[in-house]
């Protein structure tokens, strides 16, 4: 493996470093906004409906915003 001078660096792994923060800075010069949005508060709830049977009831509450313009699901 080829190293340069006596601190054992390794030229790929120089050349994969480079390359990589080249990218993460394109990446960052061109990117486009985000916004992100958030539910109020929720809770799932789980109910067996048998012990003899595998079948479930699933609950979703979901409390949020009135006014936002955010839909769920």
């Amino acid at each position: 493996m080829p190293t340069v001078g006596n601190f054992g660096v390794n030229l790929n792994a120089k050349m994969r470093a480079q390359k990589f923060i080249l990218i993460v800075g394109g990446l960052l010069l061109f990117h486009a906004q985000a916004k992100a949005t958030h539910l109020r508060a929720g809770e799932i709830t789980v109910s067996r409906e048998s012990c003899s049977s595998l079948t479930f009831t699933v609950t979703i509450t979901v409390f949020t915003d009135l006014t936002s313009s955010v839909k769920f699901g």
